[in-house]
């Protein structure tokens, strides 16, 4: 059996996208035919895994969101404040709520992402691929 990775690599060659759908469906948008009941079938038995990646992957796109957040007054310390929420949190489905609570609250502060701020970051990991903007580490 492949790995969950590896198929959704092959839906999406085949034009097929999932997407999270919270708190616990899974959206399948592509082209007609290509959605057969044996896959379909497979989705199903599978659904716990792709949750999982899934779940991981929003979370992720979450947290590179949230680092580009400003708020009138001028920067929260977003980073801090999510290294507070997420220290005990371990499962994909938890975290994520944790950063979307985290997102709702910046917005009603009138926090707003800043496509500029996160084009810096972007381009910034792309230069030095694998580095942290920040380092989080726990005091002792």
């Amino acid at each position: 059996m492949k790995s969950v990775a590896r198929l959704i690599e092959d839906l999406d060659c085949h034009g097929v996208r999932l997407t999270l759908q919270p708190p616990d469906r899974i959206g399948v948008a592509g082209p007609e035919g290509v959605m057969v009941p044996e896959l379909r079938r497979e989705l199903a038995a599978r659904k716990a895994e792709l949750l999982t990646l899934l779940r991981a992957e929003a979370a992720l796109a979450m947290l590179a969101r949230l680092k580009a957040y400003t708020l009138p007054s001028g920067r929260m310390p977003v980073a801090r404040e999510m290294v507070e929420r997420l220290e005990d949190l371990r499962e994909p489905a938890e975290i994520l709520a944790a950063l979307y609570d985290l997102e709702r609250e910046l917005i009603a502060l009138g926090g707003e992402f800043d496509p500029g701020l996160a084009d810096a970051i972007t381009g910034i990991q792309k230069v030095f691929s694998g580095a942290q903007l920040i380092e989080l580490r726990k005091l002792q």
